[in-house]
């Protein structure tokens, strides 16, 4: 894995902790605003309350969601940097271990039959 792409997982990982923090942030104002009067903070309070749980529903898909999309990319992207390696690593297809090869048809085919369902679509 090259760095370049380590980082931006890391990136991509933060941005969803950041948003973690928000929610919390959010959240927060809700209950500091308990004691107080200001009409546009009390509003705001019953509005969080109204929906709390399917607020926390919605949020923790979407968290999931994301999480689920960030893996995909970047574990996509990790086999494609490998397999981009394979030839500098063995020379000759002979030279790879009996069982890769006696697997290499069979998964090619399965490969094929996944793109061409446009699961995953080629670049």
């Amino acid at each position: 894995m090259q760095d370049e792409t380590l980082e931006l997982f890391i990136k991509d990982i933060r941005s969803i902790r950041d948003y973690l923090q928000h929610i919390r942030l959010i959240d927060s104002i809700g209950t500091v605003s308990q004691s107080s009067t200001n009409n546009e903070l009390i509003q705001y309070r019953e509005h969080l309350n109204g929906f709390r749980v399917s607020k926390k529903i919605f949020e923790y898909k979407s968290l999931i969601i994301s999480l689920y999309g960030i893996l995909e990319k970047h574990i996509g992207e990790w086999i494609e940097e490998f397999i981009n390696k394979v030839p500098e690593i063995v020379s000759n297809y002979n030279n790879l271990p009996e069982k890769f090869r006696d697997n290499h048809f069979y998964l090619s085919a399965k490969l094929l039959t996944l793109v061409s369902e446009c699961n995953y679509p080629l670049k």
